[in-house]
């Protein structure tokens, strides 16, 4: 900056940018609606097994068992056992002391 001109120049270029990221994402992120994003599926069991949300409604439910559903016709768990035996040594059993560790791996 060369002046105190150009400071208030940027200044105000700010904040109409700011303004006008703050209204675009706020209508932006009112069309989301969090119910039909609702389940996850939770690896590293055995079977498919969904997690919904606390607060989730009758849609949003809806939208869990659709998501277990889903997982089962693309055998979501053998695909990611069959992965991940392919990427590890048969016979590996990976064991976790509870920090993340992995003590057989270090033995």
């Amino acid at each position: 900056l060369t002046s105190p001109r150009e400071g208030n120049k940027r200044a105000l270029w700010l904040q109409l940018l700011n303004r006008w990221l703050q209204y675009s994402l706020t209508r932006r992120c009112c069309k989301l609606n969090p119910d039909q994003y609702n389940g996850a599926c939770l690896l590293g069991l055995r079977g498919t097994v969904i997690k919904s949300h606390g607060a989730a409604n009758q849609r949003a439910f809806a939208v869990a068992i659709e998501q277990a559903v889903q997982a089962v016709q693309r055998q979501v768990p053998q695909r990611i056992a069959a992965r991940l035996e392919s990427v590890y040594p048969a016979g590996f059993e990976p064991l976790d002391d509870g920090k993340g560790v992995n003590l057989r791996a270090h033995r």
